[in-house]
């Protein structure tokens, strides 16, 4: 009887050995300090380099400033017109040459009607060709202060003419000034610049007047 109790305490003992034992190998293994590692050691992100060309960049030009200055400068540039020039200068030599007609036949002529007549260019004359520089320092043409040389070598013929021989050639002279300058002022009256136009219509009446006085004179 006491073998058999010895027996079964031993048997008690090996199968709480064998328990005890089964539940160690059961625990999970501890890792050591050298062993744990971070998430970020275990996930390598890789990035990869875009193949798309990057968007071009439009780089919109700034508006420049524009001035009155600029504006006037490109005025300043543009071609002068020929024919309006052209206009302006033969029309300044004329009214100097009348001018001067005028001026002799004031200091020479006998007869007081063709005085007169003299007195009427130089005062007239010299508003317009005044009116005339005015307008073409605008368009920034220079006019002459003389008229052109067949007109000066006309001008010394005539004074040197005396009496009733002046007074027949200043006549003449007239009539044909007058013909001549109501032609070109009819067709400045066309022009296609507004000045020379408005220039022209302010004067022609008066050209034409002269031509109408000096006509009577040779009657």
């Amino acid at each position: 009887m006491k073998n058999f109790l010895l027996f079964l305490n031993l048997l008690i003992l090996a199968g709480l050995a064998y328990i005890f034992s089964g539940a160690e190998d059961m625990t999970p293994p501890q890792q050591t300090p050298s062993q744990e590692t971070s998430p970020s050691a275990d996930i390598v992100i890789v990035r990869e380099a875009s193949l798309e060309k990057p968007a071009p960049v439009h780089v919109v030009p700034q508006a420049q400033e524009v001035t009155m200055s600029d504006l006037l400068a490109d005025l300043d540039d543009t071609p002068i017109d020929q024919v309006v020039e052209t206009f302006l200068i033969k029309t300044a030599e004329s009214r100097i040459m009348d001018f001067e007609e005028g001026k002799t036949a004031q200091q020479k002529s006998a007869v007081d009607a063709i005085k007169d007549y003299g007195s009427l260019m130089v005062r007239d004359q010299s508003k317009m060709l005044t009116d005339l520089r005015a307008l073409a320092a605008a368009k920034h043409i220079t006019l002459p202060d003389t008229p052109d040389e067949n007109q000066q070598k006309a001008l010394a013929d005539l004074q040197g003419e005396e009496g009733n021989s002046f007074d027949k050639k200043f006549i003449k002279m007239m009539i044909i000034d007058h013909k001549r300058d109501v032609k070109k002022f009819k067709k400045a009256a066309q022009s296609h610049d507004l000045e020379v136009r408005a220039f022209a219509l302010k004067y022609l009446p008066v050209v034409e007047a002269h031509l109408e006085d000096v006509q009577k004179l040779r009657k």
